[in-house]
């Protein structure tokens, strides 16, 4: 079973399998798996007491309400389905055998080496195994832009702890898959993954100096791992965004919309919003006048949107899509996904110190990372019912359940009490 599920996870990881090759290739080899391992499937028992069912439950029932009063009902149903799958289904396996989020985490560890190498072979031999697909934007033949930060973020900070925690010839791992990572988060060119790095060396850093005081590395090892990391990540930077012939400010994607956005809006007022980013804006003001139409259904998943010049788009920003396409329940049950780790936060870092091993300890602090990432990411991005947004946030809280439960010596504790 670990086996089809490392290659389920490799696959999703490759998140634009799904458009070059096939729109449900994700869901078609995850029922594969399942007939495969359905005798093992069957003789496991499933962990279902967990408050993160609770807020899956409310979000479908507000999905599937909104359903019946959409233009479109079968397809709210169909995502409504879909996210039945996800949260319950594969959430269920995950959270009830930790071993599994641990397998999906090797497998992302696999598609960020070879995201790197993809990207490598294009921009330095111009193989035809990556491409400069949009301005300061790289994508490679498994991940577009857009999609392949995320697998460089899924594994960061696991790397980033490892190549400091390990030693001898077991560091080389962790640090080559800290350059694949960076890589990914990099060359795709998003500001969120961009804002994500210092978010993520913040996060890193605060681990660190509490780690200092149990004695878990010394001090001349905590200095190479700020100065390699550092060193590894400025490096990766400049050779992909600014190398000769992409030094033009039009092509470096998001640090310059980044450095565009920030002076336009100093005192955050509505002219200087719509001055940096107007689609956005616009988005913003799309989402109040579905929540004010739709007030208490909403109008239905994917409602929520505007037109562009490239056709309609959804809003980006997830909580207010949500609440303007399923109405104040869904809303709130995203929310509580996407946030209600937060009041567990500290006692989940606290176990996650306390846990014997450095791989243990990566793969906890890992998956808090993961479920931060979530809930920022949410900011800047539309909902999702597929497998490759879900997949990350699965690993979280299978992985921060396992570091509470392992402190606890009990297994009925959860990411919140």
């Amino acid at each position: 079973m670990n086996f089809l599920v490392w290659c389920w996870s490799f696959l999703v990881f490759a998140a634009d399998l799904k458009v070059t090759l096939w729109l449900y290739i994700h869901w078609a080899t995850a029922g594969a798996c399942v007939v495969l391992g359905l005798p093992t499937l069957l003789r496991q028992r499933y962990r279902l007491r967990h408050p993160v069912y609770l807020a899956a439950t409310t979000l479908i029932l507000a999905m599937l309400l909104s359903a019946v009063t959409s233009p479109e009902p079968a397809e709210g149903a169909k995502q409504a389905l879909k996210l039945v799958a996800i949260l319950f289904g594969g959430m269920s396996l995950f959270v009830t055998h930790p071993k599994f989020a641990r397998t999906a985490i090797s497998a992302a560890v696999a598609a960020a080496v070879v995201n790197a190498a993809l990207l490598g072979g294009g921009a330095l031999f111009g193989l035809p195994t990556a491409y400069l697909l949009a301005p300061g934007r790289w994508g490679t033949a498994l991940n577009w832009p857009g999609s392949l930060w995320r697998v460089g973020a899924v594994v960061f900070v696991y790397s980033l702890y490892r190549s400091g925690a390990e030693r001898g010839r077991r560091r080389w791992l962790p640090l080559l898959t800290l350059a694949g990572s960076a890589a990914c988060i990099v060359g795709d060119g998003s500001r969120t993954a961009l804002a994500l790095i210092p978010i993520a060396v913040l996060f890193w850093l605060y681990v660190i100096i509490s780690e200092r005081r149990l004695n878990h590395m010394d001090e001349a090892r905590l200095l190479l791992r700020l100065s390699g990391t550092a060193i590894a990540t400025l490096g990766l930077a400049w050779f992909i965004l600014l190398r000769p012939g992409v030094q033009d400010e039009s092509a470096q994607g998001g640090l310059a919309r980044i450095r565009r956005t920030l002076p336009s809006a100093p005192a955050f007022s509505t002219e200087g919003a719509e001055g940096a980013d107007p689609a956005r804006m616009e988005m913003l003001q799309a989402a109040i006048a579905a929540v004010v139409e739709h007030p208490f259904t909403g109008g239905g998943i994917g409602s929520t949107r505007i037109d562009t010049e490239f056709g309609p788009m959804v809003v980006h920003v997830s909580y207010l899509q949500v609440w303007g396409d399923l109405g104040p329940l869904g809303a709130f049950s995203f929310a509580a996904l996407a946030l209600g780790w937060l009041t567990s936060a500290r006692a989940i870092m606290r176990a996650a110190r306390l846990a014997p091993s450095a791989l243990e300890r990566a793969l906890y602090y890992n998956g808090v990372f993961q479920l931060a990432v979530f809930a920022f990411a949410a900011l800047f991005h539309p909902l999702s019912t597929e497998w490759s947004e879900w997949l990350p946030y699965i690993i979280g809280v299978s992985l921060c359940t396992a570091a509470r439960s392992s402190r606890a010596d009990t297994s009925n504790e959860a990411v919140w009490e």
